[in-house]
């Protein structure tokens, strides 16, 4: 395929197609269009920024300004002409700019691999770097279209952001009561603690919950072996130990059925990246996501404090972007250690950068007492929700993998 009719395909993308219109305008170079394709695409991002309700440009506007904008009528004809054979060109919009973001994610993934191989620590290479995840994002989808909200009534914040109903309730019930009644969609939350205090089995909790609501979603794990987390969420749904499933698998599995257990999916990742992750949330479409854990995941990144920002800044980013509850789960620092109530402080590596990510931190503290007890202490050291910022007792039952309000 040609240059000009490369350059004609994006062209008419951008006029059929505001949506690819704005995932392309920040990685097409117009520059090394032709003045005629330099000219067209101006003319497209004016139109739409004038009118954000277009999904598409008038043809019969362009060719208009072509005789408004160009005094010699000649000249005048020779653009009219290209809009013309432009819009006539039949392309799928999406396809092609797929295309065209695939080829620059080649390109730019060749520059960063040899800028970290002569230069690791530069600027210039973190930069690369930030581009290319951020490039690893993009995606184009028909319905993921821009958003502009203008003088909204408060009857729909009221059916939305401040109802129960709109809400996705968290467990155990203690905490649910303490963001006042669940989350929404776009939230992300941070779950962090010392190895073998409780992660996992609030993990489990968590996934009981969703499933009960019918909420499909995915649990990414790179830490433990994916099987065993999926038997831990069958004790957790089912409510049976391993010797009551063991005795009877038919009862056991009718139990995890009833509970909604079909709308768990769990995904082994090694150790996983965020575009990695967006792949299959764009395939699957689910409500929620659990990464467990970010600190293992591939984000590249010069130092460890750099590497866990970056993770958890993707999985925010990838929970607003696909509207759905996103779930980072890392590690808590020496300073936890036989500690209840955790701080923002006590995130591994990461005290500043994590929790700038975060709406709701949920910290799970253990000493010596409690562990001995079967008890474990939630801290919510950072709650946008609701802004309640307290610490909890609850049970771990451990044949269940389950955490209980007391």
């Amino acid at each position: 395929m040609s240059e000009a009719s490369i350059e004609k395909r994006i062209v008419a993308s951008c006029i059929k197609n505001r949506n690819v219109w704005w995932k392309l305008k920040k990685h097409v170079d117009s520059d090394t269009f032709s003045p005629y394709g330099e000219w067209c695409l101006d003319r497209i991002e004016e139109y739409y920024e004038k009118d954000p309700s277009k999904d598409s440009v008038d043809i019969a506007y362009l060719t208009e300004l072509c005789e408004i904008r160009f005094d010699n009528p000649s000249k005048a004809g020779l653009y009219k002409t290209y809009i013309e054979e432009a819009s006539g060109v039949d392309v799928s919009a999406v396809n092609l700019a797929e295309l065209v973001l695939e080829g620059k994610r080649k390109a730019l993934g060749a520059r960063l691999a040899q800028a970290l191989v002569n230069d690791n620590g530069s600027d210039s290479t973190r930069r690369l770097l930030e581009e290319y995840n951020d490039l690893e994002l993009s995606s184009i989808d028909e319905d993921d279209k821009e958003q502009i909200f203008n003088n909204v009534s408060v009857e729909s914040i009221n059916e939305t952001v401040l109802s129960p109903e709109g809400r996705i309730q968290l467990s155990p019930r203690i905490l649910n009561e303490k963001v006042e009644g669940g989350v929404l969609p776009g939230h992300h939350i941070v779950v962090f603690a010392r190895p073998e205090t409780g992660k996992t089995a609030l993990m489990t909790t968590l996934v009981r919950m969703f499933c009960v609501q019918e909420l499909p979603g995915i649990y990414f794990g790179n830490e433990d072996p994916i099987l065993s987390v999926i038997e831990r969420g069958q004790a957790c749904l089912s409510g049976l130990g391993k010797d009551d499933r063991r005795r009877d698998p038919k009862a056991a599995q009718k139990l995890l059925d009833d509970a909604g257990y079909k709308n768990a999916t769990y995904i082994p990742i090694h150790p996983g990246s965020i575009s990695e992750i967006t792949k299959h949330v764009v395939r699957l479409k689910p409500k929620w996501i659990i990464v467990d854990q970010i600190r293992n995941l591939n984000v590249g990144g010069e130092t460890r404090v750099n590497q866990l920002e970056m993770a958890a800044q993707g999985i925010r980013n990838l929970s607003k972007k696909y509207n759905l509850v996103g779930i980072s789960v890392t590690q808590a620092g020496d300073s936890a250690d036989n500690k209840l109530v955790l701080g923002m402080g006590d995130i591994d590596f990461s005290n500043t950068g994590i929790p700038a990510t975060a709406d709701l931190m949920i910290g799970v503290g253990v000493n010596d007492e409690y562990y001995r007890q079967g008890l474990v202490m939630l801290s919510l050291p950072k709650n946008k929700v609701s802004g309640k910022h307290e610490h909890f007792q609850c049970r771990i039952n451990k044949d269940l993998s389950r955490i209980e309000s007391l």
